[in-house]
This record gives C-alpha cells, sequence and structure tokens, in this order.
C-alpha cells in the first residue's frame, strides 16, 4: 500500500506472507519515501504495525521551531541530528524530529519532520556508519527534502488511521 505522493512524502508498506510464519504477526516490506526517493534503498523486514505507529505518532505531534525551518537544509539536518542523537550522554535525546521508525535507523536511514506555521519539513538521508569511531558521515551525504502543508500531513495521517483501526 501507498499513502502520500511518492514524488513528495509517501509510507509504503505491505505485509509479506513468507516472512510471516504465525498468522497473526505482521512482519512485511515498510519504507518511507522522500522527494522520489526511498528510504532504504533495499527490501528490508519490518513489522508494520510498530513502523506505522511510530511514523503515526511523531506525524500527529510534529516539533514546530521557526528558526530552525529557515535553516539551511545541511545545517537543519545536521542539528537536528545531533538534538536526537546528542554526543553528550548526559544530554538528553529529543526524539520529536524523528521520523524514521526502528526499522529504518537500524539501516542508517534517517528521516526528520519539523515545522513552522502551517508549513512542514521533511529531510532525509542514509548516512554511512563509521564503526571504528562509531559515528555517522555526513560528508557527502544526498540530503533529500519537501515542504508540505498541515492539511497534506492530515490526509496522511488520516490513511495510516484507516489502515491501522
Amino acid at each position: 500500500m501507498i499513502i502520500g505522493d511518492p514524488y513528495r512524502f509517501s509510507v509504503i508498506f505491505d505485509r509479506v506472507e513468507e516472512w510471516n510464519e504465525i498468522e497473526n504477526v505482521n512482519n512485511g516490506f515498510f519504507a518511507l519515501c522522500l522527494d522520489g526517493k526511498i528510504f532504504p534503498k533495499y527490501m528490508i523486514n519490518a513489522i508494520i504495525e510498530t513502523s506505522l505507529h511510530d511514523v503515526l505518532s511523531v506525524l500527529k505531534a510534529i516539533p514546530e521551531d521557526g528558526d530552525m525551518f529557515c535553516l539551511e537544509t545541511e545545517v537543519c539536518f545536521k542539528t537536528i541530528y545531533d538534538r536526537v542523537f546528542p554526543d553528550d550522554y548526559d544530554a538528553d535525546d529529543d526524539y520529536r524530529y524523528l521520523l524514521s521508525p526502528y526499522a529504518l535507523t537500524d539501516e542508517n536511514c534517517f528521516i526528520f519532520i519539523l515545522k513552522n506555521r502551517d508549513k512542514v519539513r521533511i529531510m532525509g538521508a542514509e548516512l554511512k556508519y563509521d564503526i571504528e569511531n562509531s559515528t555517522h558521515i555526513f560528508d557527502d551525504a544526498e540530503i533529500s527534502v519537501v515542504e508540505l502543508t498541515e492539511n497534506d500531513i492530515q490526509q496522511i495521517i488520516d490513511k495510516i488511521e484507516v489502515y491501522t483501526h
């Protein structure tokens, strides 16, 4: 199922029978599409209800930050990444901006969301991971970005809720 416009923002998922040994389990394909690019780039096995719940929770409570919204894409993306995953272990994580469910972050795909008044900005990138230094690499990261309205987001919320209820 595709909810939304893949050339702007969409949630793509489908139950895969062969991935479910038990009838009540709902494993399947899950991805987010942003500006015509799919995250992750390859097929992963995700628990569909969990991933949809994670995305839905964030879409219903998009953080508003006018100052950050106006930053250049690369600066905004890195700033949000640092808020969500601070280097300082004593600092609080701020997951409000993280639209990627765990199935995507496990694949180094990070989709962030924020709004300014009625405009919503969604940014995403698949980052490389430096195992030796335990950090993600931002050099040459291709960041996709779209700007939507709150109405666009509400339509996606409504369609996800129809599926999940």
